[in-house]
Order: C-alpha cells, then sequence, then structure tokens
C-alpha cells in the first residue's frame, strides 16, 4: 500500500478505541479474467477505477478510500449508528450500476461494516486483500412456505402478479412490485379492487400474504441460480394498522435470512391513513430489517413526519386518465408530483410512480425527478417476475408502443 497508514490513523482518527470500517470485496473476478483474456489488465483497471470514483461520490471528504488487492475499504473518521446501512446501501446501488455492463454478468459484490481497533485495522489494510464477508446462511427450501390454503379464505381464488420496476437513473429493470389479482368469473382482477366493488369476498390481508409467499418463492428460485433480483410486496393499511395481521404477514416471511431481507421492500399502502397510525408498523418492520416503501397519496408533499422512521423509498399511484384517448398529467399535477419527489429526495429517499400508463406520463415524470417506474403502460406486468436486466428509454419505449 503505498499511503502511510499510521500517519492516517495519527491526523484523522486520533485518540480513538475503535475505527468504523467498511469492506467490499468483488467477487467472481476470476470468472470475468477467463472471459477477457489479453484483455484482463484494462478490464481490471476499468472494472477498480469505476468502482473507486462510484464509492468517492458517495463519501464525505473526511472518510478514507483505501484499495486492496479485490476490493476496498471505507476508514470513517466519524462515528455514526447508520454505518451498516450506509455500507449496504452503497453495495445495492453498485451492484445496480454494474448491472447494466454487458461485459460483466458474473459480477457481485459483498460488503460488511465493522469497529475494529486501530492495529486490527493496520492488519487489514496492509492484507493483501480485505477479509471475505461473512457467508451467507442457507437459504430454505420452497418446502418451509405455507400452503395456500393457509393463508386465509380466497387464497387458492388469488395470484400473484409481478409488475416489472424501470430504474431511470440505471436504465434498467432492478425490482419486481408483487401484488395479488383474483379470478372473477374467468377473469383475473386486481385484488384491492374486486374486494372494493364486491366482486370478491378474499380479505386484504390474505391477498398481502399470497404476495409475500410469491415474492419468496420467487425470491428463491432466482437464488438456486445464483441470480439476485429484489421484490417490493403490497402491504394494505388493514394488515399495517393490525398487530396480529402483522405478525402473520411477517411469519410469511420468516424464512427469509437476515442478509436477504434488504432485498424485500415492503411497500406499505398509507395513503389513507394519518402519519402517525402507521409509525409502529414501520418500526416493527424495520426492526425485522426489510427495506420500507410508503404509498401517499399523488402529489403529497408533506413528508417531514416520516424523518427518521427508516422509510428508504415513497410511491405514489399515477392518476387515472379523464378518458381512453387522453395521455400524460395537467401542468398543476406535474408541478404537484415535482413537490412530492424534492420532498422525497429532501430525506435522501427516491421516488417510485405506479400504474404508469403511457410514454407521455412517463416523460412527465421523468422530468419531474421521479427515479423509478412501473405500471401497465410500461414493461407488462406478468405471473412470473422480469429478470433484472438493462433497458433503455428507447428499449422501453418500443416496448410500450409494441404492447
Amino acid at each position: 500500500m503505498s499511503i502511510d497508514l499510521n500517519t492516517i490513523l495519527k491526523a484523522v482518527l486520533a485518540e480513538k478505541k475503535k475505527v468504523d470500517i467498511g469492506q467490499f470485496q468483488l467477487l467472481n473476478l476470476d470468472r470475468i479474467k477467463d472471459a477477457s483474456g489479453d484483455d484482463w489488465p484494462a478490464m481490471k483497471k476499468k472494472i477498480f477505477d469505476a468502482a473507486s470514483h462510484f464509492i468517492e461520490k458517495r463519501l464525505s471528504i473526511k472518510h478514507i478510500l483505501v484499495p486492496c488487492e479485490e476490493g476496498f475499504l471505507i476508514i470513517f473518521a466519524e462515528h455514526a449508528d447508520n454505518i451498516a446501512e450506509e455500507v449496504e446501501k452503497i453495495t445495492e446501488e453498485m451492484i445496480a450500476f454494474f448491472l447494466g455492463h454487458p461485459d460483466l454478468p458474473d459480477l457481485e459484490v459483498a460488503s460488511d461494516a465493522q469497529s475494529v481497533s486501530p492495529g486490527e485495522l493496520a492488519q487489514i489494510a496492509t492484507s493483501s486483500k480485505p477479509p471475505a464477508p461473512a457467508k451467507a446462511p442457507d437459504i430454505p427450501s420452497m418446502d418451509s412456505l405455507p400452503p395456500l390454503h393457509e393463508l386465509g379464505p380466497g387464497a387458492e381464488n388469488a395470484q400473484a402478479c409481478f409488475r416489472p420496476i424501470w430504474d431511470a437513473e440505471r436504465q434498467a429493470i432492478t425490482a419486481n412490485y408483487c401484488f395479488s389479482k383474483v379470478h372473477v368469473e374467468g377473469r383475473l382482477i386486481e385484488g384491492r379492487r374486486a374486494i372494493e366493488t364486491r366482486m370478491s369476498d378474499v380479505e386484504h390481508l390474505t391477498l398481502d400474504l399470497v404476495a409475500a409467499r410469491s415474492a419468496f418463492q420467487a425470491f428463491l428460485a432466482f437464488f438456486k441460480k445464483k441470480k439476485r433480483n429484489t421484490f417490493a410486496i403490497s402491504i394494505h393499511e388493514t394488515t399495517l394498522l393490525n398487530a396480529e395481521n402483522r405478525t402473520r404477514f411477517l411469519e410469511c416471511l420468516a424464512g427469509v435470512p437476515e442478509v436477504a431481507r434488504k432485498s424485500f421492500w415492503l411497500r406499505l399502502e398509507a395513503a389513507d391513513i394519518p402519519h402517525g397510525n402507521a409509525f409502529p408498523a414501520l418500526e416493527e418492520f424495520a426492526d425485522q430489517g426489510f427495506s420500507l416503501m410508503l404509498d401517499q397519496p399523488f402529489g403529497q408533499a408533506e413528508l417531514s413526519s416520516f424523518e427518521e422512521r427508516g422509510v428508504n423509498v415513497f410511491s405514489a399511484r399515477a392518476l387515472r386518465p379523464a378518458n381512453f384517448e387522453s395521455e400524460g398529467m395537467l401542468d398543476h399535477d406535474s408541478a404537484a408530483l415535482n413537490n412530492a419527489v424534492r420532498a422525497a429526495g429532501a430525506m435522501s429517499a427516491p421516488f417510485l410512480l405506479d400504474d404508469v400508463r403511457d410514454l407521455k406520463t412517463l416523460k412527465q415524470a421523468m422530468a419531474c425527478g421521479v427515479r423509478m417506474l412501473c405500471g401497465p403502460g410500461l414493461v407488462p406486468e406478468a405471473a412470473r417476475p422480469s429478470p433484472l436486466r438493462p433497458l433503455s428509454i428507447v428499449d422501453l419505449c418500443r416496448i410500450a408502443k409494441a404492447a
């Protein structure tokens, strides 16, 4: 290592008994090396330069980034309670960043955060590579999932549906939104709508459990193929407000290992309840290690009560068009959406717009700063989740026009 670690420790970490560090390890480099052949030295430099620049952009100037043979160390100059979350967030964003590179389909990123003594840090930083993060526990088999008939009356008549989520910043499909539909007279109808119109007597909790079970099942299928995916699971307000219902929902996802729980965004449908009523659910779900997505009314810009509540993403549903021929949003609707996106951004949370039905709405939402979008006007929903894959705005428009 070319830098004098002792000098850094004396200057930046003086009088500290413990030092917070983050470790990043780039995995499957041997596979990329074999595929690159003689181009490996240039490819390796390109990977590490890109990763280094990516991490540095997300760090304070007070923190120190130390390259190692197969990864990086971050030395945090100041202690914070959320360092593990910060390291995990950088990891997820770095995975999404490399997702679209055609030459790096096998590249994975593992990370860890811990507190060490300055002496232990010196040993780690001067070794050839950071120690590998702890091995993830075995994923349970699909046999551990509850059968449909145990999820409530009408569960066997319900079916999960997956709506791909497109990330405008990454130009890629980066997640899938999972919700339940029900069979009504030979047709599949969105479950919430079927209940509201009294076409089905299935309960909202049952729909939530069917979606959770299906998302977990899809996650296991991807894991067996050594593929990653992220799932947003719809949770109705009646599930949020009832402690017993929340317990049943969490039991359905109890088999998800702690290291994988950030791959599940629990989408809390809290648009029609007072903010304070959602706090117990936010705390309980966050304590279990899941990511939180909070669904709010379209244009809701007063989000300050959710500050420090662990919300990772804010979301809203696009307004329905006035008629079959109308497209896009009115000027005052665009202004309202822009305010909501700014309010979410003030809490460092991206914004998702669901139920996008046309390309004009897509482009207007992107102009407002909306980062994630999904809906019937974009990539079609299906009974199986979409694999994560690069998808440019040009490709997205082509798909939408062909539908």
